[in-house]
Order: C-alpha cells, then sequence, then structure tokens
C-alpha cells in the first residue's frame, strides 16, 4: 500500500506469524508504530523521533544510528511470541510478546502516525509460522526384521 500517512493509517492487517515492510518519506514526524490488538488489549511497535527511542511491547531501546523521518525503513517480523525489528537494514531489535488470542483469533495491526505528514508505503504478507499449531512430526524407525 503507497499512500499519505492519512489512508494508511485507517488500514488494519490481519495475523499471527506476519511480515511488514515500511518505508517512509515523511516531512515531518513525532513517532510513527503499529498498533497489535489481541482480543485482551492494544500493543505498540513505536518509533518515536523526539526522544530517538523504540518502543516495543514494554521494551525500548535507543537506536545507535540516527534516524531521520525523511528516510525510515522498518521490517517487522512476527512470529506468534517473538517480535523482530530491523531499522533502516542497520539495526535490530528483538522482544519476546504473548498475544492473548482465541483460537481461530489474529492479531489486528494498525499503522499509526503522531503528528506526522508525508508518504508511506507499506507491504504486508501473512507466513506460515516457524512452530504451526497443526504441524505433526514423522519419524520413521527401521523394520528391526530386516
Amino acid at each position: 500500500m503507497d499512500s499519505s500517512v492519512e489512508q494508511a493509517g485507517s488500514a488494519p492487517y490481519f495475523g499471527e506469524c506476519v511480515e511488514i515492510k515500511a518505508e517512509f518519506n515523511l516531512e515531518m514526524a513525532d513517532s510513527v508504530g503499529f498498533s497489535l490488538i489481541d482480543d485482551i488489549k492494544e500493543h505498540i511497535i513505536k518509533l518515536d523521533f523526539t526522544t530517538r527511542t523504540i518502543f516495543a511491547i514494554d521494551e525500548q531501546a535507543k537506536p545507535q544510528f540516527l534516524i531521520e523521518p525523511n528516510q525510515l525503513e522498518l521490517h517487522i517480523f512476527i512470529d506468534k511470541s517473538v517480535i523482530e525489528i530491523f531499522i533502516n537494514g542497520r539495526e535490530t531489535f528483538t522482544t519476546i510478546f504473548y498475544p492473548q488470542l482465541n483460537e481461530n483469533n489474529a492479531l489486528k495491526i494498525s499503522p499509526f502516525f503522531i503528528r506526522a505528514q508525508g508518504e508511506v508505503q507499506i507491504d504486508f504478507w501473512t507466513l506460515q509460522g516457524t512452530n504451526p499449531k497443526n504441524m505433526q512430526s514423522e519419524r520413521t524407525h527401521p523394520d528391526p526384521s530386516g
């Protein structure tokens, strides 16, 4: 999806195991991020330009490299309980996450922008998890008789 921040902020995505690639070309922004909404509450992934801090779920860090809103790329992988965020292909931030979801529900994922103007392109893919619920292991045993 390639659109202005006003249009992108209203588009929800759904999934438990997803890949998100967001490229921002913003004239200005206080912060950008994604809301992850499970059956109980909202969780946040946010890059705050005013404090130069990234927040993900219950953790935060200060990226080592200077990050500007007009040249930001976030590449995010969510695999049920692990979130990996790659910032401009130079830094990574990883955290654990335990969403509360009923068996057939998925996370609702929505981009958000705080005092932002400009363009954003968001690509979203649903992935198969590394440990799918229905995945069964098959073992073969040699026939002892021969």
